[in-house]
């Protein structure tokens, strides 16, 4: 079995994240989350025993970028916010690259900061529907 070489994993260093297709520039962390929600019920044969079952799932998403004068503003009240995140491994020989549709944020920073340090902004939310798309 060969050994990887460190071109061959994804660190991050080239990712990308798209918001309704509109770059958020210097964003440094993102991430496509699926949940699976479960629920405990009595075993059907053992007596005082619980099992858990699967009664749904949530999808998690969630991104952070540093601030410039560059940032864009984005309508993230919108009801169809689509969520694209690619990461490519440091020799560009592969992409992985997800699509989050339906997303909703539980709430939005218009603008912070805080002295001696780069304005970061933070994002979380949920959304109905993902795909690989590669």
């Amino acid at each position: 079995m060969a050994k990887a070489s460190g071109n061959n994993y994804n660190n991050g260093n080239r990712g990308t994240i798209w918001i309704n297709g509109i770059p958020i520039l210097n964003c440094y962390k993102a991430s496509i989350e699926k949940k699976i929600n479960y629920e405990n019920i009595p075993h059907p044969t053992i007596p005082g025993a619980e099992i858990r079952v699967p009664v749904g799932r949530t999808i998690e998403v969630g991104f952070a970028f540093k601030k410039t004068l560059a940032t864009k503003v984005i309508d993230f009240e919108s009801d169809d916010i689509t969520m694209i995140m690619t990461d490519v491994n440091n020799n560009n020989t592969s992409v992985s690259t997800t699509e989050a549709s339906g997303v909703t944020f539980d709430s939005t920073v218009i603008d912070a900061f805080e002295k001696g340090k780069v304005g970061e902004i933070e994002m979380s939310g949920q959304a109905e529907d993902m795909r690989k798309l590669i």
